[in-house]
């Protein structure tokens, strides 16, 4: 769909948050057209999937990933300087 569809909002410098990201597709998509994206997942498997295929489609740079249950997001965020920004 992205392929063909350009977002309605332009992502470039924008800040996505993957919630629940799963295989993180739509989160790598994002960092493809230019955001910089927080795939959270409480699966690390799941996490460690998505930054690989992150890698093999150069936008690994752009996505940080988080591990935690969804509930404990916003604690986490505010534990990890870096993260703060989102």
């Amino acid at each position: 769909w992205f392929c063909i569809q350009p977002p309605v909002v332009p992502l470039e410098g924008r800040k996505v948050l993957d919630l629940g990201c799963g295989l993180g597709i739509a989160g790598i998509v994002a960092a493809g057209l230019g955001a910089e994206v927080l795939l959270q997942d409480r699966d690390p498997a799941c996490l460690r999937a998505t930054l690989e295929t992150a890698v093999k489609c150069e936008v690994g740079k752009s996505i940080t990933t988080l591990r935690c249950d969804y509930r404990e997001l916003p604690a986490k965020l505010m534990e990890m300087e870096p993260l703060a920004k989102f």
